[in-house]
């Protein structure tokens, strides 16, 4: 993964030795680069290192998580005239200092993703941020019919 200050920030273990897995992964000691439609949107993230401040010897504020997920809407109801959308959606989580982190995405359809990306941020400065590569999933290719053109929309 790339980063700016944060890193060394996971537990490893025999049954974690990668930052996330997914039900279904193929390899479990390989970060999976693409989704399939048998795959579910759930991830399992290990325990987070507790690292102490080293000025203050008190332990550091846990890092903030965001998942970033890009999907193709498909259904007639947006805009009433069944066209496909490319909708972004963000979120945010914590890593669990007791047990591995479960992280339920499967409100999204799989057929649907297009990727998905994790961040880590540290939360008291933020420019300090460690990402992973994007998880491609089966809608990376497809087109969708309204596609916002940002030359388009920016002031001339």
């Amino acid at each position: 993964y790339g980063h700016t200050g944060v890193y060394d920030i996971f537990e490893y273990s025999d049954e974690q030795p990668i930052p996330f897995t997914i039900p279904g992964q193929a390899d479990n000691f390989s970060l999976c680069n693409g989704l399939t439609a048998e795959n579910e949107c759930k991830f399992t993230f290990p325990l987070g290192k507790e690292k102490m401040c080293p000025f203050r010897g008190v332990p550091k504020k846990p890092l903030i998580w965001r998942y970033m997920i890009q999907t193709v809407d498909g259904s007639a109801a947006v805009g009433g005239d069944g066209k496909r959308s490319v909708v972004t959606t963000y979120g945010y989580f914590t890593l669990n200092k007791e047990f591995p982190t479960q992280l339920d995405l499967s409100n999204y359809s799989t057929e649907d993703v297009c990727w998905i990306r994790f961040t880590a941020i540290d939360s008291l400065n933020p420019q300090k941020r460690a990402w992973f590569p994007p998880i491609k999933g089966p809608a990376f290719a497809k087109s969708a019919d309204t596609y916002i053109d940002i030359a388009e929309e920016l002031p001339h």
